[in-house]
Parts: C-alpha cells; structure tokens; sequence
C-alpha cells in the first residue's frame, strides 16, 4: 500500500502543492493500519479454527493453544476488529464517504466466514482469499480518487471500477487522464495479486493435505488429487505470464521509454513463477515448499513495481 503510495505522489502528483489534502497522510496511515488489524485478526480467527489441523501441518508454528489461550485469541481477534472498524468509521465520516465503512465490513465478516466454513470448500475458499488480497491495491486507488477527486464522484465509487474493468485493455498511460491512470494502475496490480496469491494458496493447500483431511476439509488437492490440481496452477501461472507479457509488449505501453527496464521487477516476478511451475510439474510434494517461496519472491518482485518506477524517474 506504501508503494502504491510512494507512487501515485512522487510520480503522479509531482507538484504535491496542488494536492495539499489537511491530514492526509495521517488519514492513509490509518487506512494501512486498520487493514493491518483486520489481516491480523484474520489469521488469528484462522488459527483458532485450525488448531487440529495446524498440530500436523506445522507443529513448530503452533501459537493458539499452546502461547495464547483459545479464548484471549477471540478477544484479541475483535478486538482488533473493532479498532479497525473504528478508524473505517473516521475515515468515512472525515472523507464524507460510506466506502471505508463497507470495504472493511466486506473484509471483517470474509475473513470470518473463510476461516468457519469457505476454507474447507471446493475451491471457494481460495478465490476469496485470492480477492482480498488483490483488492487491497485498488483499494489504494480508490482511496486517491476519493482524497484528490480525480474526475470520480464519492457516490459513484463502484460505478468507477465496473466502468474501468469493461475499458481496462484499451488503457493507454500516456493519456492525460490522471484518475483513470490511478485507477487503472491498482487493477494491474490487484490482478497481478489476485492471480499469484490464488496459485500460491492453492500450493498451501497442497502442502496441508494431512491436516486437511483432519478438518474433512474438500480442498483442490483432496478432490481433484495431485497431478490435476498441479495442472490448475500451472494454468493460473500461465494465465498470469501471459497476461502482463501482453502489457509488456503492447504498442500503447509506454513508447517512448526502454520497457524492458521499466517493468524489470514485473518481468523478474514471471521469471520466478515460470521457474515454479516448471518445478510443481517435475517434482514431489516435498519441494511445494520451494515453489510456495518462489511464489512469495515473485509476489513480492511484482508489487515492488510502483517504488521501482520512482526510483527509476528520479535517476
């Protein structure tokens, strides 16, 4: 979120005088911390539902049962929730708003149900978390939109993503409209984060069968077996891979500027899930753990980009 940040005022909004918003930043700060507290209070609600299967999944990781008892993980977990739902509240009175009140709303009672029941599901489980995670970069946007009004109207905040997904393909940055531009460049990255963290997730699954199958859980690998849940992520990656090449090589990308540089970070990221699906395919269920991390480094490559481009226009 910080990078997206970094990018959308440093090389976006270079003269920042024109942008000088009353308590903005302290309002963003907010924004990452209130996100951080409900991701928190996820993977606590998470592990409080998982302490059977996490005891053969990952003994050595074990915290809820064994450092913090079951109850104070509850307290701790709405706690939490209620914080952040709080500083929602702020920012949607302070932003005359009711989008950070409902985002969170989505995000708190998702995070809730996954972990009581969609986690266990056919495939459910793993596109929400896969959604989560890639709507925090538009999240982002649509924070800017909605701070700097860029073209967009507070009411007409969901209008402005229907309206951006049915135009995306025909994006072209080197149109002066700045809205469109932020908007557009939180979709390219919640869908570079979509896509990696729903192959990546799917891995995860791959690795827990044994815990799984304790929580009569129905995960891709239990249903479907091995070899055809591998070809499921091979696809995603190959699906994701070919995705941002087009970008990359699309004559309406950045024409005047070496894209290749550019977009090192994005074409490293590839890089590393064509290396892990390369491995999925050829290995046993004891490398998942390599192709897990190789997925991390390329999620991780990926959304690096906005900070990469800043660094680069400053040099």
């Amino acid at each position: 979120m910080y990078a997206m940040r970094v990018f959308f005022i440093q090389f976006l909004l270079e003269d920042t005088a024109n942008f000088a918003i009353p308590n903005e930043q302290f309002d963003f700060f907010l924004l990452v911390f209130s996100l951080v507290l409900i991701a928190a209070a996820g993977n606590i609600i998470n592990d409080y539902f998982d302490v059977k299967a996490d005891r053969v999944n990952k003994p050595d990781r074990l915290i809820i049962s064994k450092y913090i008892k079951r109850r104070w993980a509850i307290v701790i977990h709405w706690g939490f929730n209620f914080i952040a739902f709080t500083i929602a509240c702020y920012l949607s009175w302070e932003h005359q708003t009711f989008m950070y009140v409902f985002i969170h709303l989505v995000y708190i009672n998702l995070l809730w149900v996954y972990s009581t029941s969609l986690k266990r599901k056919f495939f459910i489980g793993n596109l929400t978390i896969a959604a989560l995670t890639g709507f925090i970069p538009v999240f982002v946007s649509l924070y800017f939109l909605n701070v700097f009004h860029f073209g967009y109207t507070d009411k007409s905040w969901y209008d402005v993503i229907a309206n951006a997904i049915s135009d995306y393909l025909s994006f072209n940055p080197s149109e002066e409209q700045l809205g469109k531009l932020i908007l557009n460049f939180g979709l390219g990255m919640g869908l570079f984060a979509f896509l990696s963290n729903l192959a990546r997730e799917i891995v995860k699954d791959m690795e827990d069968v044994q815990g799984d199958l304790l929580l009569k859980a129905r995960t891709l690998p239990i249903a479907l077996g091995y070899e055809k849940t591998k070809w499921i992520v091979v696809s995603i990656l190959g699906a994701t891979i070919l995705i941002f090449l087009y970008f990359i090589f699309s004559p309406d990308w950045l024409p005047r500027v070496d894209k290749w540089l550019i977009f090192a970070p994005i074409t490293v990221a590839l890089f590393a899930q064509l290396i892990a699906g390369v491995i999925l395919l050829s290995s046993s269920p004891k490398k998942y753990k390599w192709v897990n991390r190789l997925l991390k480094a390329s999620m991780f490559f990926g959304l690096s980009t906005p900070i990469y481009i800043v660094i680069l226009h400053a040099l």
